[in-house]
């Protein structure tokens, strides 16, 4: 990696991680300005009351995906073993990498200007918005920003519930169908 890389904070609850986070993670890595990609699993989302598998389990997860020089699998979040503001996780991360941009879900959208300190955060970061099918982007808040659309309509919550556990990688499917009670579920798909 070069010495003035360009990195991409993604954060996120990752419960489960799936094939559209790594979608994402790639799609990011196409950009011609990204050379990698800090994959930041959340200890506890500010906006959610509490995830289904554990922190470390979940950065486990990801460590497991995410391999390759140009995606780092990051556990500040984790460490702080409470919820932590992306701002925060900016703030801290920024002092060991050259990050430039922050990738978000086309749903945070709607919230964003909620989020702790957006203004500061705003003025720093270009956002790569990552879009879904047929998904509305309402974008005026972002002072910069890159769609990046990803065809592949898939969410964590889905596969909690015993859905779509085709995007679940192999690598950790056995672990993601124990922690969420689903090997009935697989057996029938």
């Amino acid at each position: 990696m070069k010495s003035f890389a360009t990195y991409a904070l993604f954060g996120g609850s990752f419960d489960p991680p799936h094939a559209g986070h790594q979608k994402i993670v790639d799609a990011v890595l196409k950009l011609d300005w990204i050379d990698a990609v800090i994959i930041s699993p959340a200890f506890k989302n500010p906006f959610k009351e509490q995830y289904n598998a554990s922190p470390s389990l979940r950065l486990e997860w990801c460590k497991t995906l995410f391999k390759g020089s140009d995606k780092i699998v990051n556990n500040f979040e984790i460490e702080q073993n409470r919820a932590v503001y992306t701002i925060e996780a900016f703030n801290h991360l920024s002092k060991l990498y050259n990050i430039q941009a922050i990738v978000i879900g086309a749903d945070n959208l709607k919230s964003i200007q909620k989020w702790r300190d957006f203004e500061a955060l705003n003025s720093k970061v270009k956002w790569i918005v990552i879009s879904r099918p047929n998904e509305p982007l309402e974008t005026s808040a972002l002072r910069e920003f890159y769609v990046v659309p990803i065809e592949i309509n898939i969410s964590s919550s889905e596969i909690r519930n015993g859905k779509k556990l085709d995007f679940v990688d192999s690598a950790i499917k056995k672990q993601v169908l124990k922690e969420y009670n689903l090997l009935k579920n697989s057996e029938s798909q």
